[in-house]
């Protein structure tokens, strides 16, 4: 009989577990369908923002000169920039295959500026394979800020923007998928992963309490029925 009792337990914890799975899912977000960079108070000196990524000379993605994008941004081959690396991590305007950025700071009233750095062009598959071959070369990229002349003033740390799993999260309409606090060099990606630890751990708490809730309904029906 004890057996059974212990057995009914596990079966009801089972059994919540599901359901406080789907309810830690706090931070369930729309799948970004372009990479953009919000770029929060940068200084005055601030002109240039990149994406950094890694990727090989040797890899299919790789160019040595976007000269379109380049262009387009005001660069040219002539830039120090163009051989440019943070440990290893090279311009992805620069030396990404159909790169189509837009690397100006151009602030909004908040302080704000949203570099569009993959944007979303189902008309133009090869550009809009770049929001895939990127995640898929180059899974970490940092951020580089530049000043008027060209040169790097600031790079954040790395982050993920593809762990293997989950996706690029849309959070606001306002900002990207990827923010960088200039002057607190504070590198946030907002990423959706289904199995993180934060949600395993959510996942636990919700489903003692929803166990722990079962118990009690059971216990007071058992005690009602008692009463007859």
């Amino acid at each position: 009989m004890k057996k059974i009792k212990i057995l009914s337990y596990i079966i009801i914890y089972v059994i919540a577990l599901l359901p406080s799975y789907l309810l830690s899912d706090t931070e369930r977000y729309v799948q970004a369908r372009q990479i953009v960079v919000s770029l929060l108070n940068p200084t005055e000196d601030a002109y240039y923002v990149d994406i950094l990524v890694d990727i090989d000379h040797n890899d299919k993605v790789f160019t040595k000169f976007n000269k379109s994008n380049a262009e387009k941004n005001g660069f040219s081959d002539n830039d120090s920039y163009c051989n440019y690396s943070s440990d290893g991590y090279i311009s992805y305007s620069l030396h990404f295959k159909n790169a189509d950025s837009s690397m100006q700071i151009i602030k909004n009233n908040h302080d704000i500026s949203n570099q569009t750095f993959v944007p979303y062009r189902p008309d133009k598959l090869d550009m809009d394979k770049n929001y895939y071959l990127l995640k898929e070369f180059s899974p970490k990229i940092k951020i580089a800020v530049l000043n008027k002349d060209k040169k790097v003033i600031k790079v954040s740390d790395s982050g993920y923007i593809y762990k293997g799993r989950g996706y690029l999260a849309q959070k606001s309409d306002n900002e990207g998928c990827i923010k960088y606090e200039y002057e607190k060099n504070d590198l946030e990606i907002d990423y959706n992963d289904p199995i993180s630890v934060e949600r395993i751990v959510r996942t636990l708490i919700i489903s003692l309490i929803m166990f722990l809730i079962v118990l009690c309904i059971i216990h007071i029906a058992y005690r009602f029925l008692q009463m007859f």
